[in-house]
C-alpha cells in the first residue's frame, strides 16, 4: 500500500529550502511594512497634537518652565519617529524580502509539481524510462529550475538532503490504483482545500481592510466638515485620512483581493479536474491526468513569477 499523505520531509531537498526562504521572506516583509504603516499613523498623530499642545498652553497659560519640555518631548518624537521611518524604509529595499518571498514560492511550487510528476510517472519521467534514467532526468529538471530561480541565497537547513527520498522511489514503484488513491489525497484534495481556505481567508481580509478604510475616510469627511460649520477638527481630519491611507496600502500589499480571485479559480478548475480520475485504469491514463492536473497547479507558479515582476516594477 502506498502512503496515504506525503510530509513535508519526503519532498526534495530543494523543495523544503525554497519553501524556508518564502516563508522567511514573506515573514519578514509584511512585518517590516507593517511597521513602517505603523510609524506612518504615529507620525501622524504627533504632527497633529503638537499644534493642540501649543494651543493649550496659550490658552491655559501653563507655565513655560513645564511647557518647554513637553513641546520638546514631542519634537524629539516626531525626529524618532521620521529617522526610524527612513531607516526601516532604506533597509527594506535593500533587504529585499518581496523577492525572496515571490521567488522561493514559486521554486518551491515548481519543485513540488515536478516531485508529483516523478512519483506517478507522468510526463517527462514516464514508465518508458528505467528507475535510473528517470532519476537523473528529474535531477536535471531540478538543476535547470534552480539556474532559472533568482532567488539570491536560498537556507543552509536541508541543503545537504536528499533530492530524491526513498518515498519518492517507493511511491513510483506503487501500482496504478495506490498512486491514483495517494494523489487524489495527499495532492488534489489537499490543493483544492487550501485554495479554497486562503480565498476564504483572502476574501474576508479585503472586506475587512476596506470597510475599514471607508469608515476613516467617512471619519474625515466628518472632521472636514465640522472644520467649516463649527470648530477646527483639521488635526483629527488628517489622523483618520492617515488611516485610510494605511488600510489601502495594506490592501494593496497584500493584494487580497486579486489572491481570493485566483485562488477560487484554481480550486474550481481542480473541482472539475477531478471527477476524471474514476476513469484511470492504466499508467498512460494516469501520466495524462496528473499531467493536467499539474497545469492546473501552474496558476499558482504564474501568479508568483507575476508578483516577482510586479515588485521589481
Amino acid at each position: 500500500m502506498a502512503p496515504q499523505s506525503m510530509p513535508v520531509e519526503a519532498f526534495p531537498a530543494l523543495y523544503r529550502s525554497a519553501d524556508e526562504l518564502s516563508t522567511t521572506g514573506q515573514r519578514a516583509h509584511l512585518g517590516a511594512n507593517r511597521w513602517l504603516l505603523l510609524l506612518l499613523m504615529a507620525g501622524s498623530f504627533v504632527a497633529a497634537v503638537s499644534p493642540a499642545a501649543e494651543l493649550f498652553r496659550t490658552a491655559s497659560a501653563v507655565d513655560d518652565g513645564l511647557a518647554a519640555p513637553i513641546q520638546k518631548l514631542l519634537a524629539g518624537t516626531a525626529v524618532a519617529v521620521t529617522a526610524l521611518s527612513l531607516w526601516l524604509s532604506a533597509a527594506l529595499r535593500g533587504a529585499k524580502h518581496a523577492e525572496a518571498w515571490h521567488d522561493g514560492r514559486a521554486l518551491a511550487e515548481s519543485v513540488k509539481s515536478i516531485t508529483w510528476k516523478y512519483m506517478m510517472k507522468a510526463e517527462p519521467y514516464g514508465p518508458a524510462l528505467s528507475a535510473q534514467e528517470a532519476d537523473e532526468v528529474f535531477c536535471d529538471d531540478l538543476r535547470k529550475l534552480l539556474e532559472e530561480a533568482r532567488t539570491r541565497a536560498l537556507p543552509n537547513a536541508g541543503a545537504a538532503g536528499e533530492q530524491i527520498s526513498s518515498q519518492m522511489r517507493e511511491v513510483r514503484s506503487h501500482d496504478i490504483p495506490s498512486k491514483l488513491a495517494l494523489y487524489l489525497d495527499a495532492r488534489i484534495k489537499d490543493q483544492r482545500d487550501w485554495y479554497s481556505s486562503r480565498s476564504t481567508s483572502h476574501s474576508a481580509s479585503a472586506s475587512r481592510w476596506s470597510a475599514t478604510a471607508i469608515g476613516a475616510n467617512a471619519l474625515a469627511l466628518i472632521c472636514g466638515i465640522a472644520s467649516i460649520s463649527w470648530v477646527s477638527a483639521n488635526a483629527a481630519m488628517g489622523i483618520a485620512a492617515t488611516a485610510a491611507s494605511c488600510c489601502v496600502a495594506w490592501t494593496q500589499l497584500q493584494r487580497s483581493a486579486d489572491l481570493a480571485h485566483a485562488y477560487a479559480c484554481t480550486s474550481h478548475e481542480i473541482g472539475l479536474l477531478a471527477p476524471r480520475a474514476s476513469r484511470v485504469v492504466s499508467a498512460d491514463q494516469l501520466a495524462r491526468f496528473v499531467g493536467d492536473c499539474e497545469a492546473a497547479f501552474s496558476r499558482e507558479h504564474t501568479m508568483w513569477r507575476a508578483r516577482r515582476k510586479i515588485a521589481d516594477g
